[in-house]
């Protein structure tokens, strides 16, 4: 059958070779599937999921349990404190901009330690110009570029250093069409919001005690 398509016996050898030396990574892919099904099912079952929760709403959201409880579900899946997960949010920069919009006020400081974001933040942060934008609702921006793809950890003790407390909110991502993965040691100490600007003002405070 394989011959009337032209597929040689060299072929098949080759793809059942090829198979054969990736077995070790397919099965590696495959734990990681089967941990987080079980993850998932842990959490539907922590929150007693049912199928009354899947029930129409008037879209108003009064008495929403559904909603309300498979937020709870992203939430002890994805080990966050808490998540939003609503059909408004049309994309990422969409969500990063109410987020934003939410934790920043005019004189607050956004930094991004991960160098400049993707193309579609310039608009809403202002580095292109929008009269839309944090920029023009009187937030700075700054940004730490990369060093060898990596965090430039000096820069950002200096940083640290300089009594700037007006650091409300750190930006760490993907840049290069999410072709950088920032090292798991540094991005565990960012995903706990320790911003260095902030670091040395709540270090200033304990001393001042």
């Amino acid at each position: 059958m394989y011959s009337e398509l032209g597929i040689s016996e060299e072929v098949l050898k080759l793809v059942n070779k090829c198979e054969e030396d990736c077995l070790k990574e397919f099965k590696k892919i495959d734990d990681i599937c089967t941990y987080n099904s079980v993850k998932v099912l842990n959490a539907f079952h922590k929150r007693g999921i049912s199928e009354g929760h899947f029930n129409g709403t008037t879209g108003y959201g009064y008495n929403d349990f559904g909603r309300d409880i498979i937020e709870e579900v992203f939430s002890d899946v994805l080990g966050c404190e808490d998540a939003l997960v609503r059909g408004q949010f049309i994309s990422g920069t969409h969500a990063l901009t109410v987020c934003f919009f939410g934790l920043l006020r005019p004189n607050d400081l956004l930094l991004s330690v991960s160098g400049k974001p993707y193309d579609t933040l310039d608009e809403v942060i202002g580095i292109r110009d929008n009269p839309s934008s944090l920029k023009s609702f009187g937030v700075r921006y700054e940004q730490i570029d990369l060093v060898d793809n990596d965090f430039d950890i000096k820069k950002m003790e200096r940083l640290a250093d300089c009594g700037d407390s007006s650091c409300r909110s750190i930006l760490c991502g993907f840049v290069g069409g999410y072709g950088l993965w920032i090292p798991s040691g540094h991005a565990a100490v960012l995903r706990q919001g320790d911003c260095p600007r902030c670091r040395s003002r709540r270090a200033g405070r304990r001393r001042s005690r």
